[in-house]
């Protein structure tokens, strides 16, 4: 299972938010080997966020459009991220970033923009997460 601990770099060192709750959960790992990660801490879009988008603001394009889904969720990330340019062998690639690689308030400010461009290319008034049940 994985477990997430939370804390803080301060002067070079880790300060845990939950000490003993780490200790413990090394301890009950005696023996055994294990994965650590360190990332910065930033919060992905909430489930709330992710039942909105693809619940209502795909679902009121594609009503719209005609699209299905994924063509419209395509098209839209393609519309409204910047693409990002790898190079291989010499070979520039250019290609639409994932929506879920976007914290809370970066996707509230995508879905922001998708709301706009559906307004003013389709005439789509998409409701606001509050003017709708998900």
């Amino acid at each position: 299972m994985k477990v997430k601990h939370f804390g803080k770099v301060e002067n070079g060192k880790l300060v845990l938010d939950n000490k003993g709750r780490f200790t413990d959960d090394i301890r009950s790992r005696e023996g055994k080997r294990v994965f650590l990660t360190v990332s910065d801490n930033k919060r992905d879009r909430s489930s709330n966020q992710n039942r909105y988008y693809w619940g209502v603001v795909i679902q009121l394009i594609c009503e719209h459009t005609g699209h299905t889904p994924d063509e419209v969720h395509n098209i839209v990330k393609t519309i409204i991220l910047p693409p990002i340019s790898k190079t291989i062998e010499s070979k520039t690639y250019e290609y639409s970033p994932s929506t879920t690689s976007l914290n809370t308030t970066e996707f509230e400010n995508y879905l922001e923009q998708v709301r706009e461009w559906a307004l003013r290319l389709l005439g789509l008034n998409i409701p606001l997460p509050n003017e709708v049940d998900i």
